[in-house]
């Protein structure tokens, strides 16, 4: 998982900025393929502070998973904010260089069809983090610790996930983390 601080540079409406994130990102891919890390994970926003999907930025995004493709890394594109600017990297490049991080729990948290992520792109998660909540904030429980249905998680891929899944958990408390 890379660093998320420079990935609404990657949206933005200035070129230069754009350009200084990518060079970011396609630092981090040629590290993964340095040290054969075959995927890796990043956010596609910070917040809700990201500039709106345009076509100069998919570009940006098409030139790093292609750089990806380049290097065998598949850039999974974690399910964060905006359920707007993922569908529209999945929707614009169709590659196997591109796939998804399904975070169970951000789902549940910032989608607003939760699960219509899976059914939509379900076919194209190469990681998942898997971690529970009260559907209220991101504690990163345990599963079980809170009110996430999993079996209903589970039957919503159309063929059973057998990629990388990572605990992202602590144990429970309800102070926020």
């Amino acid at each position: 998982h890379v660093p998320y601080f420079a990935c609404n540079e990657l949206w933005s409406n200035v070129q230069a900025d754009r350009e200084a994130a990518f060079a970011l990102h396609a630092g981090w891919v040629d590290d993964c393929a340095r040290h054969e890390i075959p995927r890796m994970v990043m956010h596609v926003t910070r917040g809700r502070s990201a500039p709106a999907p345009h076509a100069a930025a998919l570009n940006a995004f098409r030139e790093l998973v292609d750089h990806g493709q380049r290097r065998n890394v598949v850039i999974a594109i974690e399910n964060t904010h905006s359920v707007e600017h993922l569908d529209s990297l999945l929707d614009s490049i169709d590659s196997p260089a591109l796939g998804v991080c399904y975070d169970v729990a951000h789902d549940r948290l910032h989608s607003p069809d939760p699960l219509g992520l899976v059914h939509r792109w379900g076919q194209r998660v190469a990681v998942m983090h898997v971690s529970d909540t009260d559907g209220r904030r991101d504690w990163h429980w345990l599963p079980g610790d809170g009110n996430t249905d999993f079996d209903e998680v589970g039957g919503c891929f159309s063929s059973p996930y057998d990629g990388p899944l990572m605990l992202e958990s602590m144990l429970r408390s309800d102070e926020p983390p």
